[in-house]
C-alpha cells in the first residue's frame, strides 16, 4: 500500500468497487468480490475480546488527563463528593442514537488493520457527511472550519440555553412535590427497599392486592415491608408526573405507605448551588477540551476521543450535564431524609441515576446495596462491564460508584461476568423475576405450523434495518407464510417501515404471541430472543452491520443468525426444518424462588453465592 494507492474506508449504500481494496465499513461483505475487502463488522467479532478490551482500557484511562494540577475526573467533582465524570456518557458507555461504541470499534478495528504509515492516507466514501468528518478527525485529524464553527455555536449557545430550558423545566413541573421523603412512623422496621421505574406499574392490578412490579414479579411479597421508591424515568412532565403522584397515592391509600416516588421539589439554596457548579464545569470542559482531544493509549495513533465529544459536550455543557447535577442534588437530599434498610435493591443498567444512588446511600450509610440485572447481559453491552482498574471489587481504590453485590438471573449472565474480571464472591445467581411467565409456557408445545413472528426492537434505527430485511425475505418466498408482528412498547413500528405488512401488527401480549409461534424473527438487539430460545421455539437474529452483535447468544448455537434477506428467506422457506429446544440455562426459573428467598432471609447471608 502505498499514497497512490490508499486504502478505501467504504461506507456507502452502493456496492463497493471491485477493482480494489476496500475496508467495507457497514457490510458484512457478502456483496464485495474483491478477495482483499475486508468487513469491518467481521473483523469487530473476530477480534471481539481484543477490541472490547481496549475500547474499556480507553474509556478508563481518558479520565487521568491532566491540566497539570488535577486530572479531569478530579476537576469534575461535586459538592456531593462524586465526580461528574461518573455520570458522563463516555463513562455510562450506553448505545443509541449516535452508535459512538459500534463506530468506535470500528475505528479501532481499522487501527490494527492498517499499519501506521499507511493510516494517514487512508480515503474515506460515505453516504453520511457527518460520519465521514468524524473518520477524518480520528483517523487523519482533519478539522474543517465549518465543523469548528458549528461546535463553537452548539458548546457556547445551544448547549447553554438547552441546560436553562431543562432546570427551567424541573422547576415549573415539581413545584408540588413535597420538599423532602416523608418518613413512616414504622420506618425503623423496613428491612428492605426496592428501587424500580414506575412507568412499569399495571393500573390494572386489582384493589387492595399486594402491590407487583414487572421487574421485581412476585419476590418483594414474600417479604415483611418492603418500602418502594420509584424513580421517574423520562424527563420530567408535567402531566405525566401528577398522573404518577396520583397512582402512588392511591397504592398508598389501598396498601399501606409504602411507596414513595423519588423526585423532589427544589429550594432556592439548591438551584444556586447547581447553578454554581455548572459555571465550575463549564471552565473545567473549556480547559480540558483539546487536552481531550490529544490524548492517545500507550499503544495508539488515533484521535478516538472525537467519536465521544459531542456526547461529553452534552453531559457536561447541555440539558443532560444540568439534569445530571439536578439529578445529584435531589438524590442526595432524598437519600439524606431515607429511613435505614438492611439492603437496598435497585435495577442494576449503569444509569446515571444508580450512580447518585449508590454514592448517596454509601454516603449515608442508608444500608447495603444490591445491583440486580432484571433483563439479559450480552457482550457488546458495555453498561455492564469496565475496565478491571475501575472495577471496585477488583480495586477498592477505584472512585467509580459499585454495588456492594450483584445479582443476575442466568447462568450466562454470571459466566459473561466472570469472564470479564468480577470475582466470583461478587455475583450471585437468582431466579429471573421479569420472565417468570416462561415456567409455564415450556409445557406449551412448539407450533409446527405456527406463524412467523417478527418482534421489534427499542431502537428506531435497528427497526430499520430488521423490517427491511424481513420485507425483502417475504418477497423472495415461493410459499406464503402467516405472519404476526409486535412492537417493542416503547418504539412502535409504523405503517411507512411496514407497508403491507402493517395489518399484521397484533395487540396481543408477548405471551400470547409466542404461543403461536413457529418460528421468531427479531434483531440482534433484541433481549426478546431470550423468551423465544427459553421456550425452544427456533430464533432467527438479524444482524445489523451498522451496530455490533448486542445477542445474548453470539457465542452459542441456540439462534440462526443471518446477515442479509437472501439467508432469512432459506430458513424461512423451510421452517418446519429448524431446529430449537428449550434452553434450560438461559433464565433461572423457579416459581418457589429458593435462591430469592435465601437472599432476602435472613439479611446477612446476602452475600454468599449460590452454587
Amino acid at each position: 500500500m502505498n499514497e497512490k494507492n490508499p486504502l478505501t474506508v467504504w461506507a456507502r449504500i452502493d456496492p463497493p468497487p471491485t477493482n480494489l481494496p476496500v475496508l467495507l465499513w457497514s457490510s458484512f461483505g457478502f456483496e464485495s468480490q474483491h478477495p482483499r475487502s475486508i468487513s469491518l463488522p467481521n473483523y469487530v467479532e473476530q477480534h471481539a475480546y481484543e477490541i472490547r478490551s481496549q475500547l474499556l482500557s480507553f474509556i478508563s484511562e481518558v479520565k487521568f488527563v491532566s491540566d497539570g494540577v488535577r486530572t479531569v475526573e478530579e476537576a469534575l467533582q461535586t459538592p456531593e463528593g462524586l465526580s461528574s465524570w461518573w455520570l458522563s456518557f463516555p463513562s455510562l458507555k450506553h448505545w443509541g442514537k449516535r452508535q459512538s461504541i459500534p463506530i468506535a470499534c470500528k475505528l479501532i478495528a481499522i487501527e490494527r488493520i492498517v499499519d501506521k504509515d499507511a493510516l494517514r492516507h487512508i480515503q474515506i466514501e460515505s453516504d453520511s457527511d457527518r460520519l465521514q468528518g468524524l473518520i477524518k478527525r480520528v483517523l487523519l485529524e482533519r478539522y474543517t472550519v465549518r465543523f469548528r464553527i458549528r461546535r463553537v455555536l452548539i458548546r457556547n449557545v445551544v448547549l447553554p440555553i438547552r441546560a436553562l430550558g431543562s432546570i427551567a423545566r424541573y422547576l415549573i413541573h415539581t413545584r408540588n412535590q413535597p420538599v423532602r421523603i416523608p418518613t413512616t412512623t414504622n420506618a425503623t422496621g423496613h428491612r428492605f427497599a426496592f428501587f424500580d421505574y414506575f412507568a412499569a406499574h399495571d393500573p390494572m392490578q386489582s384493589n387492595h392486592a399486594p402491590y407487583t412490579s414487572p421487574y421485581w414479579g412476585e419476590v418483594p411479597c414474600i417479604v415483611d415491608s418492603p418500602h418502594w421508591f420509584h424513580v421517574y424515568p423520562k424527563n420530567v412532565d408535567r402531566r405525566g408526573l401528577r398522573q404518577t403522584q396520583q397512582a402512588i397515592s392511591k397504592l398508598n391509600q389501598e396498601n399501606g405507605p409504602e411507596h414513595t416516588l423519588f423526585i423532589k421539589k427544589m429550594q432556592a439554596g439548591d438551584v444556586s448551588a447547581i447553578c454554581r457548579t455548572y459555571i465550575a464545569q463549564q471552565r473545567v470542559h473549556r480547559r480540558f477540551r483539546s487536552r481531550l482531544r490529544a490524548f492517545r493509549p500507550a499503544d495508539s495513533q488515533i484521535a478516538l476521543w472525537n467519536v465521544f465529544e459531542e456526547e461529553w459536550d452534552d453531559s457536561i455543557s447541555g440539558s443532560t450535564g444540568i439534569r445530571n447535577l439536578v439529578l445529584l442534588t435531589t438524590t442526595n437530599a432524598l437519600v439524606s431524609s431515607m429511613p435505614q434498610f438492611s439492603t437496598i435493591f435497585y435495577l442494576w443498567e449503569n444509569q446515571s441515576w444508580e450512580l447518585a444512588l449508590i454514592h448517596c446511600a454509601r454516603r449515608h450509610g442508608r444500608g447495603r446495596l444490591v445491583g440486580v440485572a432484571h433483563s439479559t447481559i450480552r457482550f457488546w453491552d458495555l453498561r455492564y462491564f469496565s475496565d478491571k482498574s475501575e472495577n471496585f471489587f477488583n480495586n477498592p481504590k477505584s472512585s467509580r460508584p459499585f454495588p456492594d453485590h450483584i445479582l443476575v438471573n442466568s447462568e450466562i449472565g454470571q459466566e459473561l461476568l466472570l469472564e470479564s474480571g468480577f470475582p466470583k464472591r461478587s455475583i450471585s445467581l437468582v431466579e429471573a423475576l421479569r420472565y417468570m411467565y416462561l415456567h409455564d409456557l415450556r409445557n406449551v408445545p412448539p407450533k409446527q405450523n405456527g406463524y412467523v413472528l417478527l418482534l421489534g426492537d427499542h431502537l428506531e434505527h435497528v427497526n430499520e434495518t430488521l423490517v427491511s430485511v424481513f420485507r425483502k425475505a417475504l418477497q423472495q418466498l415461493t410459499r406464503h407464510q402467516h405472519v404476526k408482528i409486535r412492537s417493542h412498547p416503547i418504539c412502535q413500528l409504523t405503517k411507512n417501515q411496514l407497508g403491507e405488512l402493517f395489518s399484521c401488527v397484533s395487540p396481543e401480549g408477548l405471551s400470547e404471541l409466542l404461543r403461536g409461534a413457529s418460528v421468531v424473527v427479531t434483531s440482534a438487539a433484541s433481549s426478546s430472543a431470550a423468551d423465544s430460545v427459553a421456550l425452544g421455539i427456533p430464533t432467527i437474529v438479524v444482524l445489523d452491520p451498522q451496530n455490533l452483535n448486542y445477542s445474548p447468544f453470539r457465542e452459542t448455537k441456540n439462534v440462526y443468525a443471518v446477515e442479509n434477506a437472501e439467508q432469512l428467506s432459506d430458513l424461512l422457506e423451510h421452517k418446519e426444518h429448524l431446529k430449537s429446544q428449550a434452553g434450560e440455562t438461559i433464565f433461572c426459573l423457579d416459581p418457589n424462588y429458593p435462591r430469592w428467598r435465601k437472599e432476602l432471609t435472613p439479611p446477612d447471608i446476602v452475600s454468599t453465592s449460590i452454587n
